[in-house]
């Protein structure tokens, strides 16, 4: 009823209120109550005494009940002591709610707050029944088991832990597996094959393990344990060979008895690239048991392998050994392929010796891709005598080189090809070292033609239209000017006649065009001045363009017929990429010659007895003055995508990208390398250069003129001589006093000259004054007759006081011309006098 006021609020359905309600007849609240739980059945309860007399005191009642069972129904049990009391028989792992409460003989007092308690839990009392091992195998054994009752499991069961050990290795770990409570097998996998094993399983609670089902099961036979012990592979050992080693697998490892060892090996990388792997076709080789070493042979140079060593028996194959081995990049000895041309090798059959550009390009490639590259040799040595069947490396032409390409040689050169090739012949690695610049059409050169003084007329006459359109430019300019010049009144052109005046009219634009400016005639007018300053400009152009036509036509390049193949005796070097143009362009080599330098090509040409060469550009560099000096000339330079490389061969393709990694870097250096040893050759045009007259004939004339102008100043000298002993005899006097006769004459005569020059000007004067009054009244007129005919007065007045000082000035030249001439004829009068005297 105290659960249910205090809880619920209800009896029934009847509802309840809560009322305190003191009394002396029942005991208070007991305090300090406990209950704790020892074991998985039983709870311990303990409360404090009453400060009551211990006469009136009757029993202390415990109240207890399952806190997940509803309704609640309560148990009760009756102490005379505080305790410690037990509640017994009791469901473990369970929650319980407790009260206590004091009675009297008069009735019960009130109960304590509810003390909610769980019991402990307890271990499973039995082990897993019917436990079972079956084997699945060399390695693994599947566990089963049926699950422990309810009833034989004191709380909850939480799962299984699984142990598992060898049985007689002591010191060999139990491995645990933990499963859950609802999981009752168990595949142990990863066993040792042939091997007795200690199994066990156990319930297990909150509250610890059970008892263990207990099962000890043998392995059967399988294949060894553990891989062959201290194997090892010998890294970079050799070009195409690779050695492995290996120590025999201890007893007590083999799971029972093996067979033997195997070694397979499959290619991983070739060349430094990745291959596809086939596993069908890996090779494998197999040994007795008593086997502890194997050679690989056949293998490529410069490749990866995956090499495996494992021991086998009848039950399978053991653990594999794998490692990743290299062979060596190079081999000790590099073989060579070649033929002598110069710049590319210059071989030196007696003494061995190598010289050119791919003999040192070749060693800087070797020197630093082939060096410490295997573990049994530190470098590689270049042979240029033989070849690896011991058959001269050095070959006649190209054609034989090529001929031997993959015949016991590693480098074949140099062999022309496309720069964007990379295999030659469809399998062989091809690397461009050299740049080809192109093959050279050597031709005669021809002799330097005089133009001479007819050439000089022919340049006029073939510029004839520039010339003549230049000159209808300067009439239309004339003409202009004519008209332009008709409202000046001190024009000096004739205005009156239309002829005259624009023959004038193209005088003045002539000498202005050609920049002479004689300056007889000059504009006289604002708009014959403008014009003047634009045909200044017009002028400059069209006469510089006459001028350069002209000119162009006193030196002609006349360029002879193209250069061509077809039908065209020619001489190339047998073998070479230019015998096989002449022939594919089906040229002339009907002249059964075989040649085999460069020189004994240009000679042929240099006399004339081919009309082509086609060489080699960077064999013919260096030969520069030897064509000078026979008077040869390159027409043209044929330039192909071509370059001139080397041929990996023989085992030497592993090396492809290495050699080209180390090219690409160093192209830089390379080209320098190139640049300083083969110059770079540029074509010309062959052209007939026409000249006004050749170096001969400039020096010919020259010394003609020279002679011809110290003739002539010899005569001009005695020339003067002559006028100046003439002169000598006519002044000479024939005494002193005719002398001062003759100068008392003179002083007359300057004087009355004089005189009369004085009184002219003076006279001159006055009629200047004269006249410039009576021109300012015209002008003053005129200006009157221009306003009313509605000329602005500002422009009017301009132009009339420009026209003012122009007659005044025109007038004052006439006049002073006049006075002098008037003078001269006095002058010319007197010395007429003074000779009829004499």
């Amino acid at each position: 009823m105290q659960h249910a006021i205090e809880e619920d609020k209800f009896i029934n359905d009847m509802p309840l209120q809560k009322i305190n309600i003191s009394s002396d007849q029942v005991p208070s609240m007991l305090l300090h109550a406990t209950a704790q739980s020892y074991s998985p059945f039983s709870i311990n309860v303990t409360w404090s005494d009453l400060n009551v007399n211990t006469s009136e005191l009757y029993l202390y009642y415990i109240f207890w009940r399952q806190l997940a069972v509803e309704p609640a129904t309560w148990s009760v049990k009756g102490f005379n002591n505080t305790g410690p009391n037990q509640l017994i028989d009791l469901l473990p792992a369970t929650w319980y709610g407790i009260r206590i409460s004091a009675s009297f003989q008069s009735g019960n007092g009130i109960a304590t707050e509810e003390i909610k308690v769980i019991t402990l839990e307890g271990a499973p009392y039995i082990g897993p029944p019917n436990m079972t091992a079956d084997i699945n195998g060399q390695t693994s054994v599947f566990i089963s088991w049926l699950p422990i009752s309810s009833s034989q499991v004191p709380g909850n069961l939480l799962g299984y832990r699984l142990r598992y050990k060898l049985y007689h290795d002591s010191r060999n770990q139990s491995q645990v597996i933990t499963l859950d409570a609802f999981t009752h097998n168990r595949m142990l996998t990863g066993l040792k094959a042939f091997s007795y094993y200690w199994i066990e399983v156990v319930g297990f609670t909150n509250a610890g393990e059970g008892p263990h089902s207990l099962v000890v099961i043998k392995t059967p036979p399988g294949p060894p344990a553990i891989a062959p012990p201290n194997a090892t592979m010998s890294d970079k050992y050799h070009i195409n060979e690779i050695k492995v080693q290996w120590d025999a697998i201890p007893r007590e490892l083999e799971n029972g008895r093996i067979s033997g060892y195997k070694v397979t090996w499959e290619l991983h990388q070739k060349f430094g690239r990745d291959v596809p792997v086939n596993e069908e076709t890996v090779p494998e080789e197999a040994f007795d048991r008593f086997t502890l070493g194997y050679t690989i042979k056949g293998l490529h140079a410069n490749s990866i392998y995956k090499v495996s060593l494992f021991g086998y028996s009848p039950q399978g194959d053991g653990p594999k050994h794998v490692e990743y081995v290299s062979t060596c990049k190079c081999p000790p000895i590099i073989y060579n392929n070649f033929f002598n041309s110069q710049p590319y090798i210059d071989y030196n059959k007696k003494l061995i010796e190598m010289a050119g550009l791919f003999p040192h390009l070749l060693q800087m490639i070797i020197t630093n891709v082939c060096t410490d590259t295997c573990n049994s040799y530190n470098h590689s040595v270049i042979y240029y005598d033989r070849t690896s069947s011991g058959d001269p490396s050095s070959k006649k032409n190209e054609v034989g080189v090529r001929k031997k390409i993959g015949q016991s040689a590693h480098m074949n050169f140099p062999i022309q090809g496309l720069v964007s090739m990379k295999k030659f012949q469809g399998d062989h690695p091809f690397v461009s070292l050299v740049p080809f610049q192109g093959t050279a059409f050597v031709v005669f050169h021809e002799a330097v033609k005089s133009v001479g003084f007819i050439g000089l007329f022919k340049a006029v006459f073939n510029a004839w239209a520039v010339v003549v359109i230049s000159c209808l430019m300067a009439w239309l300019c004339g003409c202009v000017y004519w008209f332009t010049e008709q409202t000046s009144e001190t024009s000096e052109i004739n205005l009156q006649s239309a002829l005259i005046g624009q023959i004038q009219g193209f005088w003045i634009s002539f000498i202005t065009m050609t920049t002479v400016g004689y300056g007889d005639i000059n504009p006289s007018t604002f708009p014959s001045k403008v014009l003047m300053i634009l045909w200044a400009l017009i002028g400059l152009v069209v006469f510089g363009l006459t001028m350069g036509v002209i000119g162009s036509g006193l030196v002609v390049n006349t360029q002879p017929a193209t250069l061509k193949i077809y039908g065209t005796p020619t001489a190339v070097i047998e073998g070479t990429f230019e015998n096989r143009l002449a022939i594919y362009r089906n040229a002339d080599l009907t002249h059964n010659k075989t040649y085999e330098d460069v020189l004994s090509v240009l000679q042929d040409v240099a006399d004339k007895k081919i009309e082509l060469a086609l060489i080699d550009a960077n064999s013919l560099a260096g030969y520069e003055n030897e064509m000078k000096r026979l008077s040869l000339a390159i027409g043209k330079i044929y330039v192909t995508e071509s370059c001139f490389g080397v041929v990996l061969t023989d085992g030497f393709e592993a090396m492809e990208d290495d050699v080209r990694s180390f090219v690409m870097s160093q192209s830089a250096e390379i080209s320098a390398f190139i640049s300083s040893k083969v110059a770079q050759l540029e074509p010309y045009s062959l052209e007939v250069e026409e000249k006004i007259l050749t170096d001969e004939e400039f020096n010919s004339l020259f010394v003609n003129c020279g002679i011809l102008l110290i003739v002539l100043s010899f005569f001009g000298m005695l020339h003067t001589l002559r006028l100046h002993l003439k002169s000598k005899s006519e002044v000479h006097p024939e005494d002193h006093e005719d002398s001062e006769f003759i100068l008392s004459e003179i002083e007359s005569l300057v004087d009355d000259f004089n005189e009369s020059f004085e009184s002219k000007v003076e006279g001159l004067e006055n009629r200047h004054t004269t006249e410039l009054q009576h021109l300012a009244s015209l002008h003053q007129n005129y200006k009157r007759l221009l306003l009313r005919k509605g000329f602005e007065k500002g422009k009017v007045v301009h132009a009339l006081e420009n026209t003012h000082q122009k007659a005044a000035h025109k007038i004052v030249k006439v006049k002073t011309k006049e006075k002098y001439e008037r003078i001269l004829k006095k002058q010319e009068y007197f010395n007429m006098k003074e000779q009829e005297e004499k």
